[in-house]
């Protein structure tokens, strides 16, 4: 398994797709052919020029965004 990034925006240049990641605090540019069902803000993991979506781990980050903008604007989870 190659490094986990998080998939900050994704652009299409010709037949390529160029994504901005963030790993830790540090932005990363890379260039694929294929990606692989990756959207923005999914969480991926990096290796050998291919990207594979680290499903669990997206799932747990989208939650977890959720519980932080439910807890900002006061609505409660059902």
């Amino acid at each position: 398994m190659g490094r986990e990034l998080t998939v900050g925006r994704i652009e299409k240049v010709g037949r390529i797709y160029v994504l901005s990641c963030e790993s830790g605090d540090t932005t990363v540019v890379i260039k694929v052919k294929k990606l692989n069902g990756a959207r923005e803000g999914d969480v991926i993991s990096f290796d050998g020029g291919r990207i594979e979506v680290l499903e669990e781990l997206t799932r747990r980050r989208r939650e977890h965004i959720l519980a932080l903008q439910n807890e900002l604007f006061g609505k409660k989870e059902s």
